[in-house]
């Protein structure tokens, strides 16, 4: 049987102990799952997680829904403890995006050059698709010195995020790594909003909020 596990992590700093704290009704997970469960505390000292919600589903049926440490302010992380998703909503993003490719909306596979007006000779040849898998070798934007400006302007769109980078030299060859960056999100919703008008929170709400079908 396939198990999905779904997390929503904090990243609060690290909890010396560390206990599950369950509001959910006791169901038996596979052994597949259990040496994972059972290194969660290991796990988030060794990343210097205080706190985070698992939830464990096999099938239809919730196997695991526990809280591990503590928030920021000392309370007990429960299932229903809110907390950010940050770069878990890329999974979400990876579909969204997914969705329109096969409902014929979006080409996955088109080069960056049938999507950006001004896209710079070395992205026109990049595939769609290696923006959300991290091959593109488009620049990282966020260890820049000047990305807390972005933060912390309001203002800024992901168009200034290409501004930033699109004259930049590729960090690698389209394909020959996969390194975490943020940029090729960025400018994924980019074209996105430019292609349809609407930014990437109404996609998504379309995608994951709507009715289904």
């Amino acid at each position: 049987m396939r198990i999905l596990y779904a997390a929503a992590v904090a990243l609060l700093g690290s909890c010396p102990a560390v206990h599950a704290q369950s509001d959910a009704p006791p169901s038996q997970p596979s052994a597949d799952a259990l040496p994972t469960l059972e290194r969660i505390p290991e796990l988030m000292e060794t990343f210097e997680v205080s706190g985070l919600a698992l939830t464990v589903v096999q099938d239809d049926r919730i196997l695991i829904a526990n809280g591990y440490g503590e928030t920021e302010g000392g309370e007990a992380f429960t299932s229903s403890t809110s907390c950010g998703l940050f770069s878990a909503t890329k999974v979400l993003a990876s579909l969204t995006y997914s969705k329109l490719h096969h409902e014929g909306q979006l080409d996955l596979n088109a080069p960056l050059g049938a999507y950006i007006e001004d896209a710079p000779s070395a992205w026109e040849n990049i595939p769609f698709f290696r923006l959300l898998n991290h091959t593109s070798g488009i620049p990282m934007v966020v260890n820049r010195e000047d990305f807390g400006t972005f933060a912390a302007d309001s203002s800024s769109t992901n168009r200034d995020i290409y501004r930033k980078v699109r004259d930049e030299p590729l960090d690698y060859e389209p394909g020959e790594f996969s390194r975490y960056r943020q940029s090729g999100y960025a400018i994924a919703e980019m074209i996105l909003l430019d292609r349809f008008g609407q930014d990437f929170r109404i996609w998504s709400a379309i995608t994951w909020l709507g009715p289904p079908g």
